[in-house]
């Protein structure tokens, strides 16, 4: 028969070591319960940690294409949408031009409505999104439109004046050789057109979507389509078109549908090439979503942990701690005094 000595110290000090280990696992388990993966991911899973490290890595390559894809998405509808605005425009100012009379009257009208779709059409190429410049192609921070109105109107007074005749004497031979020289139709290509309309440039935005792709995701206000628009809206619009005889108003209208038409044509096309980037966006992101999700499930299932599990060891661990705290004041009360 032997006899066993327990010290007071160890009676006191070992229900404080276990709330020690307590409070602890308790803290891990509360912050996996929470996150739903190991606390420290490295000691549970040894050798395969690099493995997760690697999965880590990939998704937030999806992810951040799938925040840039987003990006791209957003800037491409709202161009559309501006498009199909400059569009319908442009189809109602060609109804204009066909039904009303060319006479004074209609004159009147139609420079008035010319000269509000140029306003309009400057003010839509300035359109943002997220930020950014639509219109102005790499330039985002640049308006990439200004108003070359006056440009138009000193050209037309310079070419007059060389004519020796008042606006309502020049005839429509004379306009349509205005129309056609390099003083005005100049004004709307190449060194003309950005000297006195735009400061976007060449060079459209362009997106990688995938790894292994990259495509345009956007268009620039040097865009034929939005040229001739200017020029259809600032041949009636800016110059004082109602002060032409009826015949040379008529080669001005006869100039703005041709343009018309033309940039209609232009816009038509332009939308469908974004049509085509905004399909092959939504395609990369379905197959992206798709990737995102294998790889989630290989990453829960590598370090995933079930919090309803996590839950109920939290609460066993905390009531065998409440039973160590109340054991250790208990201990602690105990005094041989109480028994002399």
């Amino acid at each position: 028969m032997s006899a066993n000595f327990v010290s007071t110290y160890n009676l006191l000090n070992g229900p404080r070591l276990y709330a020690r280990n307590a409070q602890a696992e308790i803290a891990r388990l509360g912050k996996e319960i929470v996150t739903e993966r190991h606390a420290d991911v490295g000691l549970v899973l040894g050798a395969k940690t690099g493995h997760a490290a690697i999965l880590h890595q990939e998704a937030g390559r999806i992810g951040t294409l799938m925040i840039s894809n987003g990006v791209a998405a957003g800037r491409l509808d709202v161009t559309q949408a501006v498009i199909t605005e400059l569009r319908e425009t442009a189809d109602s100012m060609l109804s204009t031009l066909t039904g009303l009379p060319t006479n004074s009257l209609g004159s009147a009208t139609i420079e008035g409505e010319a000269g509000r779709n140029l306003a309009a059409l400057i003010d839509k190429l300035n359109s943002s999104f997220a930020g950014a410049r639509l219109f102005g192609g790499i330039k985002t921070d640049t308006a990439p439109m200004k108003n070359g109105a006056d440009a138009v109107a000193v050209a037309f007074d310079g070419y007059v004046t060389g004519l020796g005749a008042p606006v309502s004497g020049v005839t429509a031979a004379q306009f349509e050789t205005f129309l056609s020289s390099a003083a005005f139709s100049g004004l709307f290509t190449a060194a003309g057109w950005e000297t006195n309309w735009s400061a976007a440039s060449d060079t459209n935005i362009s997106t990688r979507i995938s790894a292994t792709e990259t495509i345009e995701t956007s268009v620039n206000a040097n865009a034929r389509a939005f040229q001739q628009l200017t020029q259809a809206y600032a041949v009636l619009g800016a110059l004082p078109s109602s002060g032409l005889n009826e015949s040379a108003f008529k080669t001005a209208v006869s100039h703005a549908i041709a343009q018309l038409g033309e940039a209609v044509n232009g816009l038509t096309i332009m939308q469908a090439d974004l049509g085509g980037a905004q399909t092959r966006i939504k395609t990369v992101n379905e197959r992206l979503k798709t990737q995102e999700t294998l790889v989630t499930e290989n990453l829960r299932s590598l370090e995933g942990v079930d919090a309803t599990e996590a839950k109920v060891a939290s609460d066993a661990f905390e009531l065998q701690l409440n039973l160590s705290y109340a054991l250790t004041a208990r201990l602690q009360n105990l005094s041989l005094l109480k028994y002399l």
